[in-house]
């Protein structure tokens, strides 16, 4: 004789905490699927909305090159419009500091012999 596996079918003939348990089952593989798809979901939505935004980003402030003054005295280069000037021979001098300004002005000093 051979052995047959019987094969139980959870259906109306089943006893009714069989079908709760395989309901349960069900529902509850469904559930982590949906929780899975919303994740997913809100995982693209937060990478397209931040592609949108560095895009929209990049077009309104595209960069603008500065002219750059150098420092006589130390070297750095500095915007004009922030650095600390100085009118000297009929041109502008900018400087990053004043204590950069002061030096300049004790070394001119210091050049023509006063």
């Amino acid at each position: 004789m051979r052995f047959v596996p019987r094969i139980r079918r959870l259906g109306r003939s089943a006893p009714r905490h069989r079908r709760n348990e395989r309901l349960g089952v069900s529902l509850t593989g469904w559930i982590l699927r949906i929780l899975l798809l919303l994740l997913l979901i809100r995982l693209v939505w937060r990478l397209v909305a931040r592609v949108r935004h560095a895009l929209s980003q990049g077009a309104r402030s595209s960069p603008t090159s500065a002219a750059l003054a150098r420092d006589p005295v130390c070297g750095t280069h500095v915007l004009p419009e922030r650095a600390v000037a100085l009118q000297s021979g009929g041109e502008t001098k900018y400087f990053c500091s004043e204590a950069c300004r002061q030096a300049w002005k004790k070394h001119k000093k210091v050049a023509s012999g006063q």
